[in-house]
């Protein structure tokens, strides 16, 4: 854990994770910078930033993922979260069910449309002519 004091968004009053880029009284006290009579610690970290930007600019799916994360959380507001309206399960399974009657009303409408019965006319067993039935 860090000693450092919570940083807190001017924005939406949370915590922030990242830290600042502000100088702290910790961050001005130590240093940030290796140890001189240690080479492999900054050698390795040399190779390691640059492996790590020449691997991202190589790839443009990478960056292409990056902007659209990036994009996606600026247009993510805690405000209107809390606004947005979440539907209990009863409420959800109602409104599951009417739509699914919609859709099946839809469908056999279409299905009827433009079928007008006619029914053929039948003889009797004695030849005679049966009554004949309109269906409008």
């Amino acid at each position: 854990m860090s000693s450092q004091p919570a940083r807190f968004s001017t924005y939406s009053g949370a915590p922030s994770l990242q830290p600042s880029l502000a100088p702290t009284d910790a961050t001005t006290t130590a240093r940030s910078t290796p140890t001189p009579h240690d080479p492999s610690s900054k050698m390795y970290a040399q190779h390691a930033s640059a492996g790590s930007s020449s691997t991202l600019a190589a790839d443009p799916k990478a960056a292409d993922i990056t902007s659209w994360s990036a994009g996606f959380e600026r247009m993510q507001d805690a405000r209107l979260d809390k606004q947005r309206y979440v539907m209990s399960g009863n409420k959800s399974d109602e409104v599951s069910k009417l739509a699914l009657g919609a859709k099946l009303e839809r469908a056999l409408g279409r299905r009827m449309t433009g079928q007008d019965a006619s029914f053929p006319v039948k003889k009797n067993l004695r030849g005679e002519k049966g009554v004949e039935v309109e269906v409008n």
